[in-house]
């Protein structure tokens, strides 16, 4: 028991440091980028993961994380081999987690990054259904001949009773994302002294006299979002293409026209109305006000 508890806490302290440790290192050498706190954020989320994938390979605990098992009435889950369960399920875990982390990092730094991208969703998705043929629910029988008795009339209502809860969250997290998603606006204000863009997860203010160029353009490439806002309506928030390298956006996605900003301290803003005619003339006012006649 001690061990495992030594086993669980290397595991874990290792894949908060490393994450830990390059956010330091390009801090240092002063590389640190929004894709490097892409390739940061993923590994604090999916290094934990990998951890616990590992700690349940290892020593074939953990079962209480297994979906199905850990709803089981304890009547039936007495009739399956746990330790062996739980051992491939960290297998499983393991690789996946690993997989998705090597390829949602490098979609950054290798060509074709939609069909990276593509490829490392279709190969875990692939190692899921491999898993799933093979270790179905009568693979880990303690005895293949003895099956587990019925449900009684209580584990049934037990059971009725988390599944309706947890249709009824996803349900509502559904209905949150469908209206979240749908939501947004692009707020541009120009005052005497500086211009204010608005959006989901920006909130950018630039000074005309910070102001290096402004250019009205119709084939501005978006790129990807790095960290923002990507709905159905509105794209904003940190993005990264081939021409700024990392910049700010705040887009009606309907709109192909945009205003492309570069301040005195190089990072590029791009933003646009909600129509080709107001974005027009927005442009028209904020020249006026950096050229006065």
């Amino acid at each position: 028991m001690e061990n495992d508890r030594k086993l669980i806490a290397a595991l874990m302290s290792a894949s908060f440091v490393i994450p830990a440790a390059v956010a330091a290192a390009a801090l240092i050498t002063d590389t640190f980028s929004s894709k490097t706190l892409f390739v940061v954020l993923m590994m604090f989320v999916m290094l934990p993961l990998a951890a616990a994938g590992a700690y349940m390979w290892a020593t074939g605990k953990g079962q209480w994380a297994i979906s199905g098992y850990n709803t089981m009435p304890k009547s039936r889950q007495e009739y399956y081999d746990a330790e062996r369960m739980s051992r491939d399920v960290g297998k499983l875990v393991l690789a996946t987690s690993l997989v998705l982390l090597a390829g949602l990092c490098s979609i950054f730094y290798l060509p074709h990054p939609t069909i990276v991208l593509i490829l490392t969703v279709s190969f875990t998705v692939g190692i899921c259904s491999v898993y799933a043929m093979r270790h179905h629910g009568g693979a880990y029988l303690k005895d293949p001949a003895k099956s587990p008795p019925p449900m009684t009339g209580e584990e049934r209502k037990n059971l009725k009773i988390i599944a309706g809860i947890s249709a009824v969250t996803v349900a509502v997290v559904l209905v949150v994302v469908f209206f979240f998603i749908g939501s947004g606006n692009v707020n541009v204000y120009l005052d005497d002294e500086k211009l204010s863009v608005d959006a989901p997860m920006v909130d950018t203010r630039v000074y005309y006299d910070d102001i290096v160029s402004v250019v009205i353009r119709d084939d501005v490439d978006l790129g990807m979002r790095i960290g923002g806002f990507g709905g159905t309506r509105v794209l904003s928030g940190n993005f990264n293409n081939d021409e700024f390298g990392d910049y700010t956006l705040a887009s009606y996605k309907s709109v192909r026209t945009h205003i492309v900003l570069e301040p005195n301290d190089g990072k590029i803003l791009v933003f646009n109305q909600e129509s080709v005619d107001e974005t027009v003339s927005l442009f028209e006012d904020l020249r006026d006000r950096l050229h006065p006649e």
